[in-house]
């Protein structure tokens, strides 16, 4: 939010000495560009710290990756990629919905039973969700870690807003929360109609130490996806592990606490 802030004083400043020295219409229509498109790369751009400081990967020396699993509990779907991931020996984070929370408890239950990091992913994730209210927003925050507290007996620290957007609003709404605002560095476009084997070779051709992938418990190809990715990274000596064990990953505060 700070970066926001002082990018817009200089803004402001530019439109200042425009105004008193170069007051000339294609200047203008410039500096307007220039701001709408700096804002809709900070709200875009998860990574971008506009609005909100979000991790997104771990440290890029090690041979380390991190899964994560947007919008779930999915009743088709949970139950499987948990077998998957036991079946390999691995651990993953799940950034899950307050609605389906309510609505499966017993998948949240063994996502968590299983050992895996279980994240908030608001309670609606609404199409408008970046543009509420920030009180509300506040409320589904807060409603969704009542939920997931109530489960898993933890605190829940972890948080990725709806989309990957951040904005001002959502800025408001965590202030005081105490999440740790998590992104990624890989976007798997596992909800594309792509074959499986076209996104895991596209996940493996971006492949850096510390990175954090993106996927959905709830797309249609998830296991042929997951099984594939998981064997091609065991076949590459990848260590995976869960994302609060991502070296790196914790900003030092929350190292200091962990």
């Amino acid at each position: 939010m700070l970066k926001f802030r002082n990018v817009t004083l200089i803004f402001c400043l530019l439109a200042v000495l425009t105004a008193l020295f170069f007051s000339h219409l294609f200047v203008w229509l410039f500096l307007a560009i220039a701001y709408l498109g700096y804002i809709t790369y900070g709200a875009s751009v998860i990574s971008s710290g506009v609005f909100i400081s979000a991790r997104c990967h771990g440290n890029r020396n090690l041979k380390q990756v991190a899964l994560t699993f947007d919008d779930g509990p999915n009743p088709e779907n949970t139950l499987e990629v948990l077998s998957l991931l036991k079946n390999s020996g691995v651990r993953a984070a799940f950034f899950l919905i307050g609605r389906k929370i309510e609505k499966y408890p017993d998948l949240v239950f063994r996502i968590h039973q299983d050992g895996h990091l279980i994240g908030n992913h608001s309670l609606t994730h609404a199409d408008f969700f970046p543009v509420k209210p920030a009180a509300e927003i506040r409320g589904e925050l807060l409603e969704t870690r009542r939920l997931i507290e109530k489960i898993t007996g933890e605190p829940n620290l972890y948080f990725r807003p709806p989309f990957g957007v951040t904005n001002p609003i959502i800025a408001k709404a965590l202030k005081g929360l105490d999440f740790q605002v998590t992104g990624w560095s890989i976007r798997s476009f596992d909800l594309s109609r792509q074959k499986p084997e076209i996104i895991v070779e596209r996940i493996l051709s971006k492949l850096k130490g510390g990175d954090v992938i993106l996927l959905h418990d709830t797309s249609p190809q998830i296991l042929p996806i997951l099984n594939k990715l998981l064997i091609n990274l065991k076949l590459r000596d990848w260590e995976v592990v869960r994302l609060d064990k991502l070296q790196g990953y914790l900003n030092k505060e929350k190292e200091k606490t962990e």
